[in-house]
């Protein structure tokens, strides 16, 4: 099978494009850049170096943007892209797989990793990375290592901050970066800055115009090819470059004679359950690697705006064990892997699985297995899903509406909503507010992010827009637009509010949340727990605290006195009245009865734990008809369906070699199985099931009983055993109830036995 490769070398030395072509001689290359500014740029180094035009040996595939050929060798892609050709199953085609920048331990890379390894070819990768424990991922994946200490020289280490500072703070940078850039007295070279982000670079650089001696410019995954490939060229004279964390490692700005590091990432933190993209200090490694950019070709100097007696972590957790997993999971699932037994360096959240995949068994993108919890199918919606470059929940739920008067509302929502930031920027002014409103029609926040994404430019700075954010939704706009070939006539005068609302919630259930608190500090929150707060900025608190909203985007930050907190974005206020007659929120079925082949059932509607109120009708629709079905069949028919349902259990208990937690009862199982029947185009109009839905027959009812009797010859005679399979529990009876030592059971293991 071969040996996977660890290659570990200093910034600079080359390795990303040196590596790359040698691995080239033995057939086709995948290189999985995290960034898409990155895997361009080393693309067009190697055509430049071996004097190829771009797609013919080396070429790359980014977000919105493919040069490459059937005859290319070399294809840098990002992860995003790579998981996309994994659902697709076309990673097959190369005969090398090289994970770049693997420090940085992305969950995306680290679910490309565990598949290759799933795969038994762990042969055929190679990673790379400037700071890495190379040997002890070696011995985890029992692989080579290859180390260059390449050509480094001397760099001065200096602290600046204002006086009290400690950390790494944003408060002020434009300014605090001026004064820096001035006392490096530097007058000739590259001085490279690093930023967390396109817009504090877009702030600082308006700010630095005319202030600094020399010529201000930017390098982010916002410019274009060629503005970016006008910054990696060497420069007479002096310049400061602007630069997030692209250029970092594997992305070389020439001529660098200075660092000055902010010391300021944005990362994913959770709180309250919520992942948010927040400003932290970035990690003591990352800190190490922005410093060796000043000594790539002499002595240099790298100057930290932070305290020399900030603490920063050695690195950061494992994306893998941050991140929502949703990005990875599907093509993961499409690919044929079971994600709870995949070989990973660090174990995904739990939690982080399940919730994803309950997101898609309601956006018809998978159809869980309704016996095995941790099995299922990808839906032909959700193989479609897979081609739309949309988070795959909100794929799952565009296409649900393919066909209707909403379907382009909720792709434009969506593209709006798939940016890692917001798209408008907040407090905005009571002309501006009025502005947006004036776009939104008689809609709310979802009207105005959806119209908002199909507007021009011009409009788009008049409302507030993010430009960089908003550009990235509308070029995703364009581009799923020409795929799905939406033309631009047709579309409804008013927003299609309550279809787009109703499929969100359902989707997110708990996103639909209750008012609490006094007035001025109200919140919004599903019960005891901790509530969200409305952002100034979201047109559903423009007229004061709605008792009632659907929260369609959030974002996490401290507030003014350091606390963590979560803000609705943006939402939709929603009467008690229309969230009972769309059936939004938590449905809870009291009774229902079949009545010929329909169902008439009464139902609870609960946000959280409070019940917005009570409704009686027909089950038409397919939520609340599934539920109503497994409410309403016979004790009799349940009974038996629960038996079966044991038996089953018990077969995988004797598989396994140990009981198990079963995932559900009959009637649960009963509606998973009419839900699944409902996903996918499936549904039609609805009628009683027959025949009813049953579970298989056991594979070997003799084995079950042989290992789980219910007579053992035992001391006094035989004994009454009762096999609790959804307690785990064996409850043992003496004969004639005496008290006797119970005997052994050769399958009882994880069981609890109790003597009757």
């Amino acid at each position: 099978m071969g040996r996977a490769v660890v290659v570990c070398s200093p910034t600079g030395s080359g390795k990303s494009t040196r590596v790359p072509l040698w691995a080239s001689r033995a057939g086709k290359v995948l290189v999985v850049e995290p960034r898409r500014v990155v895997a361009r740029a080393l693309a067009m180094r190697i055509c430049e170096e071996t004097g190829t035009s771009p797609g013919e040996l080396a070429g790359w595939a980014v977000r919105g943007e493919s040069v490459r050929g059937a005859g290319t060798e070399i294809v840098f892609v990002t992860p995003g892209v790579a998981l996309r050709m994994l659902g697709r199953g076309e990673l097959e085609g190369f005969a090398t797989w090289i994970l770049d920048e693997f420090h940085e331990r992305r969950a995306d890379v680290d679910a490309l990793l565990a598949w290759m390894r799933w795969k038994g070819e762990v042969g055929r990768v190679v990673l790379l990375s400037a700071t890495l424990d190379a040997q002890g991922l070696a011995r985890e994946l029992d692989a080579d290592v290859l180390t260059s200490q390449g050509r480094t020289f001397p760099v001065d280490i200096e602290h600046r901050c204002e006086l009290g500072q400690t950390w790494p703070e944003s408060d002020g940078l434009p300014l605090r970066l001026e004064r820096a850039l001035r006392g490096l007295d530097a007058s000739d070279g590259t001085v490279l800055v690093f930023l967390p982000g396109v817009g504090e670079i877009a702030d600082c650089a308006s700010w630095l115009e005319g202030r600094v001696p020399g010529e201000v410019r930017e390098l982010h995954g916002g410019l274009s090819l060629e503005a970016q490939q006008e910054v990696l060229h060497p420069f007479e004279g002096l310049r400061f470059v602007l630069s997030t964390n692209v250029a970092e490692s594997a992305l070389t700005v020439p001529d660098v004679v200075a660092v000055v590091d902010s010391g300021l990432e944005r990362r994913i933190v959770r709180s309250g359950g919520f992942p948010s993209l927040e400003l932290q200090p970035i990690s003591q490694a990352s800190a190490d690697q922005r410093a060796g950019r000043a000594g790539r070709v002499a002595a240099g100097r790298c100057l930290r705006m932070w305290s020399s007696s900030a603490r920063l972590e050695a690195r950061p957790r494992p994306g893998i064990q941050v991140d929502d997993p949703d990005g990875w999971l599907l093509p993961i699932l499409a690919a044929g892997c079971d994600p709870w037994s995949m070989p990973w360096l660090d174990k995904p959240r739990a939690d982080g699985i399940r919730d994803a995949l309950e997101r898609f068994r309601k956006a018809g993108i998978w159809r869980p297995d309704p016996w095995n919890g941790s099995g299922g199918t990808i839906t032909g919606r959700g193989s479609r899903a897979l081609d739309l470059p949309l988070p795959p929940d909100l794929a799952g739920v565009c296409l649900g509406l393919s066909g209707s008067a909403a379907f382009r509302d909720a792709v434009a929502l969506s593209c709006a909503l798939a940016q890692a930031r917001p798209i408008l920027n907040g407090r905005p002014s009571a002309e501006r507010m009025l502005a947006r409103r004036e776009l939104a029609g008689l809609g709310g926040d979802p009207a105005l992010l959806s119209r908002l994404v199909r507007c021009d430019p011009d409009t788009a700075r008049r409302l507030g827009a993010r430009m960089p954010a908003w550009k990235e939704a509308r070029e995703l706009w364009d581009r799923i637009r020409g795929s799905l070939g939406l033309d631009e006539d047709g579309w409804p005068a008013q927003f299609q509010s309550d279809s787009v609302v109703q499929a969100l919630c359902r989707l997110e259930p708990r996103s639909l949340r209750l008012r609490r608190g006094a007035a001025g500090k109200e919140e919004y929150a599903l019960g005891d727990g901790a509530g969200l707060r409305p952002s100034a900025s979201a047109l559903a608190f423009a007229d004061g605290a709605p008792e009632l909203v659907m929260a369609v985007s959030t974002h996490g930050g401290l507030d003014a006195h350091g606390r963590r907190r979560v803000w609705i974005e943006a939402a939709e206020a929603i009467s008690k009245a229309r969230a009972i007659q769309l059936d939004l929120g938590r449905i809870e079925i009291v009774r229902a009865e079949r009545r010929g082949d329909a169902v008439r059932a009464q139902w609870k509607l609960r946000a959280g734990s409070v019940v917005l109120g009570q409704k009686e009708d027909w089950a038409t629709d397919p939520s609340v008809w599934a539920a109503a079905v497994a409410k309403a069949v016979p004790a009799i028919e349940r009974e038996d369906i629960q038996r079966r349902l044991d038996d089953l259990w018990l077969e995988r208990c004797l598989a396994s070699g140990t009981w198990m937690a079963p995932p559900e009862d009959a009637s649960g199982w009963l509606q998973r199985v009419l839900e699944s029947e409902c996903v996918d185009g499936a549904w039609s109009p609805p009628r009683w099931p027959e025949p009813l839905p049953m579970p298989r027959e056991p594979i070997d009812p003799e084995a079950i009983r042989k290992a789980f009797p219910t007579e053992i010859d035992g001391q006094g005679g035989l004994w009454r055993a009762h096999w609790d399979v959804r307690a785990g529990k064996v409850r043992l009876v003496s004969p004639g109830g005496k008290k006797l030592a119970a005997p052994m059971l050769a399958h009882a293991s994880g069981w609890t036995i109790k003597p009757g």
